[in-house]
């Protein structure tokens, strides 16, 4: 057991208990507290929506979804510290299957309505998917250790040179065009959105909710790109480069471009997907890595 091992799984241990205590303590407290809670998050949100250029600008039912992403995401990298002999799969399948019971005891005692136990569940799906990746990427990197700045070789490089090329001048004719290229599909769109509105879709899943979703979609390629191009030592750049590169759009857009207006929002979610593509890209090499030790050795 290395040095770090007691550390880590001791912080694991202790992220489950609070965990624990947190989710007994919400269903133990009254209804006139958690609506306390839930005015005190409002007025938080309010806060920060304040600040203008666009930041938060989206449905609280939106945010309380990320939230509980946020919340949820820590879960299954803690069962793989601390329940080692299960294996990852197992340790992650575990997490989701306690997610699942709590969202389901939840709905059970009442505490959640149907539209918001659809949108918690959708929050802890997205969360775990998010844990996964996470640890995942974190157990790559330790298998890259010594490997840090070797990225794809020969043709792979060619193919990922090239592929950067033609993402770098997509994004130049997307950001830069003089009106939102989306504009000719709103009305599509909001009809498809009503559509699922009326069947049971939670209502914060709309055109903000879409168009945030669609910007963190939009920088995943280049965080994969970058660390595919670059190694993982710096793991961090390609992250850099994703808020660098949004906050430039960003103010072009603001200070050039009429039709178009600059958002913080978008920032948040570009970088964001600039982080997942990274992730990715971190899983990837290892992939790549691998299988390229497999051939050495056959």
């Amino acid at each position: 057991m290395t040095a770090r091992r007691p550390f880590v799984v001791g912080a694991a241990a202790v992220l489950l208990v609070v965990y624990v205590l947190a989710s007994g303590a919400f269903v133990l407290i009254g209804g006139a507290a958690r609506q306390r809670l839930e005015a005190d998050a409002v007025r938080v949100l309010l806060a920060v929506q304040s600040v203008g250029h666009g930041t938060l600008q989206l449905d609280r039912g939106f945010v309380a979804a990320m939230a509980v992403s946020l919340v949820v995401a820590p879960l299954p990298i803690a069962a793989r510290v601390l329940l080692p002999r299960l294996g990852a799969r197992a340790a992650w399948a575990l997490a989701a299957v306690v997610v699942l019971l709590v969202v389901v005891l939840g709905a059970a005692l009442r505490l959640l309505s149907g539209t918001n136990a659809i949108s918690v569940a959708l929050g802890c799906v997205v969360g775990l998917a998010f844990g996964v990746l996470v640890d995942l990427a974190a157990r790559s990197l330790a298998a890259l250790r010594g490997h840090e700045t070797e990225g794809p070789t020969g043709r792979s490089r060619w193919i990922a040179l090239a592929l950067m090329v033609l993402y770098v001048v997509a994004v130049m004719l997307i950001a830069f065009h003089g009106s939102p290229v989306d504009a000719g599909s709103d009305g599509f769109l909001f009809r498809v959105l009503d559509w699922l509105h009326r069947h049971g879709t939670p209502q914060w899943i709309g055109y903000a909710a879409v168009e945030f979703t669609a910007n963190i979609v939009y920088f995943v390629p280049l965080g994969i790109l970058v660390a595919l191009l670059i190694g993982v030592r710096r793991w961090w750049l390609p992250v850099a480069i994703g808020f660098v590169a949004s906050a430039f759009i960003e103010v072009v857009q603001s200070v050039l471009l009429p039709e178009r207006t600059g958002s913080v929002d978008d920032v948040l979610s570009n970088t964001a997907g600039a982080l997942l593509g990274t992730l990715v890209g971190i899983v990837v090499l290892a992939r790549l890595r691998r299988r390229a030790g497999a051939r050495q050795l056959g």
